[in-house]
């Protein structure tokens, strides 16, 4: 308890020496105050002890409000509620505050002995320090929440990042449902956790895996090898992880290799079967098309729609065509709506088409009762399905076949041998006839066009009931034993020529005659063709019967078109229009004024995709909008459909060969399947752009490819103009019958590159080589066998080492730049001088550039080094010793060099190259460029890609200095040695040194020479010493050499090598016709001796089996 003193404090009272609180009702002890400010009382050891309200402690509070630990010696130690758990004090605005052990805070632990998190003002969990977390009673730390009850992650640069437990597995947080939740990167998006390249995968509380989502909630699939993957656990199927989310975020499959996959269930007997998420399919991205899933039998199966969840529907491919899904033995299946098939069809077309079983025979549905079991083609075609080729016809249950309708006429399956119609039977097994659209019994016809009876006692009817017999294509009649009475004839008025004519009306409208069953009849020529009549505007027009046009025939049967360019030459069925058709009762199109045919807005001829042709006989292609040709999908075949030219050849036979379509440009386009053309040698063609290249195929993956035939992909290729290789790829040659050999081939004499960098073909057993008449490729270096051995390649049985092209600059990749910001970084210590100044021929001159530089400066620049260098002056430039240049008119300045040369060229300086000159010079290739980027570069792209920032205005060291210091960084790095502390030049390396002696080796003339002539030794030739001369003077001129050096130079050494070659012959041969021997040959033209010729004997000096390649004689 406590009492008051005289000073007005109050104070505890004592027992056994130890202070006792003072309780008001129900146990609640109460603290003590002094200045109105409370303290904790002492126990019997002089340490201070929290007060309790019932069985928890409570802190006292300070003059702030705030409530204050109990200290004792150097510790801080929390209150318990119930003696067992510790709680955090609260400062006065709410803040939890940490007490401190040693001077170092620690966390409150509950009765568990798990850590706990101190709060700050607002709610939220907070840590002692970064690195310092909380931790679990069996020594696992655990991430501090906020206000919501969500884990607080730490952040590196706005990236929330996972700390590792002690099995070096990263930690999850849990908000406060006890699901672990994805930390976010910079985007808000969460992101798996990595660790050795593996994924961990966060858990609902639940146990369930779950997984990370973007900031729009979609789902975010884990990867492994850029491949995405589908969360799974041992013995928990994939599709499970999306299935206990409810597919919340589900957006697309996760995507393999190009390809979205299906997640799995696994049934109880370990079978795998896909499974359909959001009753969507997933698509091979590469193609574009989708695809089924497989059950547990490996059979395809189909999804239900969504709208309509008694519905099923079929996958599409990237070109619009529905496919049917297959059963675990190939067979394809259709899709049911409401428990009814339905067909698979092409979406741009509306075109249905059949299923088909593992042996491409086609199938109808397997319930039925009308003629809704057909395949619909076009606007008014029922295709019949096919077996074996053969057409056949579906069978109801009562055992009648059913016939399909072409343009509203019932019409007959064909013989796919003989192509002679057939007739189908009834449900009492007898042959009956097809009917047009009038409900006239129609017969079948032999392959010659002839109509025949399937019994001759058993004629077909006209519409009004009338027996008709069977007619030859001719138009004379098959009589049987039935005797058919004569039907009255409708006359119309003859004319003078013997035509038939018709009257007209009050308007001027020819009016037709109608027969005893009011059936419209059109007038006739004298040849038997029928006539349209005229309106009142003169112009042709169709006879109607029950809502039908009705088309007029020629003599022979054929419905005819009549004049027009539109649409108003196709006859009509309630405003539906309908091709006319021929006498075998096959559709055609109608050609206009220019003797075009032209459509009606279906490409579609008797059940088949059918291009019109124009006047020539070439199919012509659809066009869009934009005048690009394209392609209509065959759905009988299932393949696009190629338009052909119709050729008539030497044989007078005709051919149809096959060509692609155009785009707006007059390039060739594949379609959008990237079929390729057979042609009737049925050899694979390219399709070519407007300036005759080739344009490649595509694969699946959306790769270029080449066109493959019996050797290989080469010879195909080589046969057109390129301008590029297929994607990474040399095409190949077959040089025997094995097929697993091959020769890579170059095209155009240039190598494939692929990343920008140029490659080698390889042989047959897989050998790097160099192609004839091409080059070494100087970034690679010689090219290397399979076992890693260097090839040097030879010619005429010698080793060829190549040099000159190989080593030949490239011009404006900024070298010019870089010597430039040398000087602006450099400033007053470096300093460029002319390329002059290191040529031939100046003697004891004044050289004022290099007197006033080479004693002042510590670097020298030199560009476009060429012409004849005079060596023994860069000897001395470069060496350690005395020297001294002189300015105009001024004594000679000596002392020892303390610049350094760095000079830059894009051809090769003429020179001894003596093993002294050699050993003063490093040469290497300025691969790295300047150059002007779009997009701005990090400095670690543009080391990783050796590609640097280039300003071309007055800032360029501002702007291109951090690619400036990367490349002198790589310079230093590469070629010097840091080992001691001290700079020192490193060996050079070998690929520097082989560069070296390939660019040395070509600073000779004559080998500069030889190398651009192309001397070569080839037994049978012979080069005489014009020859030499005229190509020598070539050179000279074609390098801008000429009065710079001589010729004997080259001949002297060209002695040196060939001399043992050179030959001298006479020539009898070689005559001379003097003018007066052409004069006499004038004179006596009509005398037979032959005029005499004074022969000269002369002789040439050639060397001998020596050709020289690149002459160009005039």
């Amino acid at each position: 308890m406590s009492a008051t003193n005289k000073a007005g404090y109050e104070y505890y009272e004592k027992s056994n020496n130890c202070e006792i609180y003072a309780e008001i009702f129900d146990g609640e002890q109460i603290y003590a105050k002094k200045n109105f400010i409370e303290y904790y009382a002492k126990n019997e050891r002089d340490e201070p002890y929290y007060a309790k309200i019932r069985n928890s402690e409570y802190y006292a509070i300070d003059k702030y409000r705030d409530e204050v630990l109990i200290k004792i010696g150097d510790t801080e130690y929390y209150a318990k509620k119930d003696n067992y758990a510790e709680f955090y004090p609260k400062q006065r605005s709410g803040k939890e505050i940490l007490a401190k052990k040693d001077g170092i805070q620690y966390y409150v632990k509950d009765s568990f002995n798990n850590e706990v998190y101190p709060k700050n003002q607002y709610g939220n969990e907070y840590k002692i320090s970064r690195t310092h977390f909380a931790k679990l009673y069996n020594g696992e730390i655990f991430y501090p929440k906020n206000s919501k009850g969500d884990p607080i992650y730490d952040q590196i640069k706005n990236k929330e990042v996972y700390h590792l437990d002690s099995n070096q597995e990263p930690i999850f947080g849990k908000n406060i449902c006890g699901d672990e939740v994805y930390a976010k990167d910079e985007s808000l998006t969460e992101y798996y956790p990595l660790v050795n390249g593996k994924p961990f995968y966060a858990r609902k509380k639940s146990s369930y895996f779950k997984y990370a989502k973007n900031e729009k909630g979609e789902i975010i699939y884990p990867t492994i090898n850029n491949n995405q993957i589908y969360i799974s656990e041992v013995s928990v199927s994939s599709f499970h992880a999306l299935e206990n989310d409810n597919f919340q975020g589900f957006v697309n499959y996760a995507q393999n290799n190009q390809k979205e996959i299906y997640p799995a269930i696994t049934t109880n007997n370990g079978q795998q079967i896909d499974r359909i998420v959001n009753n969507s399919y997933a698509k091979n991205l590469s193609t574009g098309e989708y695809y089924y899933p497989l059950d547990s039998n490996n059979n395809e199966y189909v999804t239900n729609d969504e709208s309509s969840p008694n519905e099923f529907k079929y996958a599409v491919t990237s070109y619009n065509v529905q496919i049917y899904a297959k059963d675990s033995n190939g067979n394809e299946y259709y899709a049911k709506k409401n428990g009814k098939e339905y067909f698979a069809k092409d979406l741009t077309t509306n075109n249905e088409f059949y299923p088909k079983d593992n042996s491409g025979n086609e199938f109808y549905f397997s319930l039925f009762n009308n003629d809704s079991v057909f395949a619909k083609v076009g606007n008014f075609f029922q295709m019949y399905a096919k077996k074996d080729g053969f057409e056949f016809y579906p069978t109801l249950r009562n055992g009648k076949k059913l016939y399909a309708k072409h343009n509203f006429d019932q019409y007959y399956c064909k013989d796919f041998i003989t192509r002679k119609e057939l007739y189908a039977q009834d449900e009492s097994n007898n042959f009956y006839f097809a009917k047009n659209k009038f409900d006239e019994e129609i017969y079948a016809i032999e392959a010659n066009g002839d109509e025949y009876y399937f019994n001759e006692k058993r004629l077909a009817k006209t519409t009004f009931g009338d027996l008709k017999y069977a007619k030859k294509v001719n138009g004379e009649i098959l009589k049987t034993s039935i005797q058919i009475p004569p039907i009255p004839k409708i006359s119309y008025k003859i004319d003078l020529n013997g035509n038939e004519t018709y009257e007209e009306d009050i308007v001027g409208k020819q009016i037709c005659k109608l027969d005893t069953n009011k059936y419209p009849i059109y007038a006739k020529l004298h040849s038997g063709e029928e006539i349209y009549p005229l309106n009142e505007d003169k112009k042709p027009y169709f006879l109607r019967w029950r809502d039908f046009d009705i088309y007029a025939k020629d003599q022979y049967g054929t419905e005819i078109y009549f004049d027009g360019d539109d649409s108003s030459v196709f006859a009509k069925y309630n405003n539906f229009p309908f091709y006319a058709k021929r006498f075998v009762k096959q559709a055609y199109y109608p050609k206009n004024s220019n003797c075009d045919e032209f459509i009606n807005g279906d490409y579609t001829l008797n059940g088949l995709a059918t291009y019109p042709r124009d006047k020539m006989g070439k199919s012509i292609y659809p066009q869009d909008a934009s005048q690009n040709e394209y392609y209509i999908y065959d759905i009988s075949n299932r393949v696009f459909l190629f338009g052909t030219n119709y050729f008539v050849n030497k044989n007078f036979s005709t051919t149809h060969e096959p060509f692609y379509a155009k785009d707006f440009n007059k390039n060739e386009i594949y379609p959008p399947n990237y079929q390729i053309i057979q042609s009737s040698m049925n050899e694979g063609l390219y399709a070519i752009d407007k300036n005759k290249y080739v344009i490649y195929p595509k694969n699946e993956l959306n790769e270029e490819i080449y066109i493959w035939s019996e050797k290989g992909s080469y010879e195909l290729i080589s046969s057109y103009k390129v301008n590029k290789y297929a994607t990474d790829k040399y095409p190949r040659f077959q040089p025997g019958n094995e097929e697993e050999y091959f020769i890579e081939m170059p095209l155009n004499n240039k190598y494939l590159e692929i990343s920008g960098q140029s490659v080698y073909p390889v042989d047959e057993y897989a050998n790097e080589y160099i192609p004839n008449g091409m080059n070494i490729i100087f970034e690679l270096g010689y090219p290397i066998t399979i076992d890693n051995f260097i090839i040097i390649p030879n010619e005429n049985n010698k080793p060829k080492y190549f040099s000159n092209e190989t080593i030949e600059g490239v011009t404006g990749n900024g070298k010019s730049k870089f010597f430039e910001m040398i000087t602006k970084v450099f400033c007053t210590y470096s300093q460029s001088i002319r390329n002059v100044n290191l040529q031939s021929g100046k003697g004891i001159s004044a050289q004022p550039e290099i007197a006033s530089s080479l004693f002042r400066k510590r670097i020298i620049v030199i560009e476009e080094l060429s012409g004849k260098i005079d060596e023994n002056l860069i000897k001395e430039l470069t060496g350690d010793s005395q020297t001294s240049f002189r300015n105009l008119y001024e004594q000679n300045l000596g002392g020892r060099p303390t610049a350094k040369l760095i000079a830059s060229t894009n051809s090769t300086p003429i020179c001894t190259a003596t093993e002294a000159f050699r050993a003063r010079i490093i040469t290497f290739p300025f691969n790295s460029t300047f150059v002007d980027f779009r997009d701005s570069l990090k400095t670690s792209e543009q080391v990783e890609h050796d590609r640097y920032k280039l300003e071309r205005g007055d800032f360029i060291v501002d702007e291109s200095f951090l690619g400036f210091f990367c490349l002198i960084y790589i310079h230093l790095f590469k070629n010097i040695s840091f080992e001691d502390g001290y700079l020192h030049l490193r060996p050079e390396p070998l690929n520097m040194r082989e560069f070296k002696e390939y660019y040395l080796s070509m600073t000779s003339l004559y080998k500069q020479f030889k190398q651009y002539a192309d001397v070569q030794s080839l037994t049978g030739e012979l080069t005489t010493v014009g020859d030499l001369l005229s190509a020598i003077r070539q050179f000279l001129v074609e390098t801008k050499r000429v009065g710079t050096v001589k010729d004997e130079e080259i001949v002297i050494k060209f002695d040196e090598e060939y001399g043992h070659l050179k030959k001298m012959k006479t020539h009898e041969s070689i005559f001379e016709m003097s003018a007066l021997d052409i004069s006499d040959e004038e004179n006596d033209e009509d005398e037979e001796e032959i005029p005499k010729k004074k022969k000269k004997a002369s002789s040439i000096v050639y060397y001998e089996n020596i050709f020289i390649r690149n002459l160009k004689k005039k």
